[in-house]
């Protein structure tokens, strides 16, 4: 617990300390890339009990590392994604432990976030805070996954300036890390939709229709992928906490802009792809396991935030609204991690590797 406090006391310092005009973009770059070293290095020297899939993935990396290239293409042990095997099989010709794994991992997944963040974000400390109480929990979980969200940040150039092929590769090979990725094609044509009262409540319509037809689309449509036909149908309550969270996201972009969201490009994609996850969201409660494929797009809210504080044109109002969301993400983020065991930190022990 105290390794993720002094994170999030850290990010806070540097948020506060880099909003104040007199700091140089050379003190300001300095400051981020210790705050990604930081993350990178408490996300790879976690310890195989943190995280529900660490221990699991630490073990596909020890049988991979000791296979040569040809069984781990043709008939690896599991039916997982080739791109992965490959990338774990690569690095075990270097490297055969288990630690230095889970740091090449976790480098190469903050070294994309954080390039993602300081290149599109309008303050990149604040969007690490955000990164870091909504979705830090997932990429100590989900390895396979957290290496093709961070390559399908990549794609977010392209949306921006309507680059379909190079949009298109980039999912590709994300989804050679992890077939769910392919879901992020929604978010190219999603990006074109010019928002206006009316689809707002369009949104608002579409919620409830697929909550209620929410155990159909499951079942008919997601059962019927081979590499999912095994899942269960669990009809349990949604993650509301987090639901609502997007929802007054949207709400908050909608209201501040004055429904002028079309007027602005970046916002609009941003505005788009969150909204998307919103309607993601009832699925979940159908399985738990859908709450990833709604993280390509609620990711995004680490930048949908800070663009959306930065249409209040009074200074202190906007550090009364940026500190009031920031205080309630760290209590959801504390809150969380209380009530999961498996996020309870612990660094790794070497001599059991």
């Amino acid at each position: 617990m105290k390794i993720y406090i002094i994170l999030v006391s850290m990010l806070l310092i540097f948020n506060i300390y880099t909003q104040q005009r007199i700091v140089s973009k050379r003190a300001k770059r300095f400051l981020y890339i210790i705050s990604i070293i930081s993350i990178a290095l408490i996300i790879g020297l976690r310890d195989y009990a943190v995280g529900f899939d660490t221990e699991t993935n630490i073990y596909i990396f020890n049988i991979i590392s000791s296979m040569d290239l040809k069984s781990t293409i043709i008939s690896p042990p599991w039916n997982l994604e080739r791109g992965y095997l490959l990338f774990i099989w690569i690095i075990g010709q270097f490297t055969k432990n288990a630690s230095i794994f889970l740091l090449i991992i976790s480098f190469f997944d903050l070294f994309l976030v954080g390039r993602w963040i300081w290149i599109n974000s309008k303050t990149p400390f604040l969007s690490l805070i955000i990164f870091t109480c909504v979705f830090l929990t997932f990429f100590l979980t989900g390895m396979r996954q957290s290496i093709a969200i961070s390559i399908i940040l990549f794609a977010y150039d392209d949306i921006k300036s309507k680059k379909l092929i190079g949009f298109l590769f980039k999912v590709f090979i994300a989804s050679l890390f992890h077939i769910s990725a392919l879901v992020f094609l929604f978010a190219y044509p999603l990006a074109k939709l010019k928002w206006e009262r009316i689809y707002l409540l369009a949104l608002a319509i579409a919620f409830p229709i697929v909550y209620f037809v929410r155990i159909s689309i499951f079942s008919n449509i997601l059962t019927q992928i081979e590499k999912y036909s095994d899942f269960m149908i669990l009809d349990h309550g949604a993650p509301v906490t987090y639901t609502l969270l997007l929802i007054l996201i949207i709400l908050s972009a909608f209201i501040i802009s004055k429904g002028k969201i079309s007027d602005k490009k970046e916002l609009q994609i941003n505005f788009n792809i969150v909204a998307f996850a919103i309607i993601i969201m009832p699925l979940v409660s159908v399985n738990g396991s859908i709450m990833r494929v709604a993280m390509y797009f609620s990711i995004f809210i680490c930048l949908l935030l800070p663009q959306i504080y930065n249409l209040i044109v009074d200074r202190n109002l906007r550090l009364i609204f940026e500190m009031i969301t920031i205080a309630l993400l760290i209590i959801l983020f504390f809150y969380n991690i209380i009530n999961s065991q498996t996020y309870i930190y612990h660094f790794i022990n070497f001599n059991n590797y």
